[in-house]
Formats: structure tokens, C-alpha cells, sequence
């Protein structure tokens, strides 16, 4: 199996899924809704070193609950999307991902994760 077919966090096998733009939590069906909702902009922030990422409005709001740690970070590392430039608002539609049922987080999600993590301490520059 190739690194299209395995979880890169856990190995599950992935599956191929409908999702929304949103990273975080565009693979769960239950968050399908969100596009119906004409208030619902999606925005790729730059969260850290060129590395990017597209949320949904709640998961936005939520990102600041996530701890440095869990992505590699200082515990010191502050995770204000608010001060994260945005580098643009991404249209409404459905896309095919790859999805951990494990992890319950999509590919790309679990892509940006391997990212921050593998960057070394001299790689780290604020954006904010």
C-alpha cells in the first residue's frame, strides 16, 4: 500500500470521500450543511512557515482550542487564527479527499499535520 491508501498519522487504510473545503472537519457528513449556508466562507490561512490551511468558520473559531503540542509547537505557540494572514476565500463546493475513519480527519488535514510537525526549530517563523 502507497502513501495514498494509509493514514500517515495512524495507518488505518483511508477512505475516498465526498468532503467540503474545509480541512478540520470537511470530511464528516454532518458538516455537508455548512455549504447550503450562504454566510459559510471558507479561508485559507497561512497558520505557520508558508504552511497553509482551509477552514470553515467554526472550525476557525475552534483552531485556537487546539494545543501547540499536538502539532509539534512550544506549548508557548500561540494558535489566534485571528492574527493568521488569510491568503484567500475558497468557493462552496464538494471535492473527493481521502479520509482516516480513525482519526476522523481528512487528508488533507492529516497532510498539513505531518507538515508543521517535521519543521525543524529553525524553520519556525511567526506570521503574525
Amino acid at each position: 500500500m502507497n502513501n495514498d491508501t494509509l493514514c500517515p498519522i495512524c495507518c488505518t487504510p483511508l477512505e475516498d470521500r465526498t468532503v467540503t473545503p474545509c480541512m478540520d472537519c470537511g470530511g464528516e457528513p454532518n458538516h455537508h450543511d455548512n455549504l447550503s449556508d450562504k454566510s459559510c466562507e471558507f479561508k485559507e490561512i497561512e497558520v505557520i512557515s508558508g504552511i497553509h490551511l482551509t477552514l470553515c468558520p467554526l472550525c476557525r473559531i475552534n483552531f485556537n482550542g487546539y494545543c501547540p503540542i499536538y502539532f509539534g509547537l512550544p506549548d508557548y505557540y500561540p494558535l489566534d487564527y485571528r492574527t493568521m494572514p488569510i491568503i484567500q476565500v475558497i468557493s462552496s463546493r464538494f471535492m473527493r479527499d481521502k479520509y482516516c475513519p480513525f482519526c476522523c480527519r481528512r487528508l488533507a488535514f492529516l497532510q498539513f499535520l505531518i507538515k508543521v510537525r517535521n519543521l525543524k526549530q529553525g524553520e519556525m517563523r511567526k506570521v503574525f
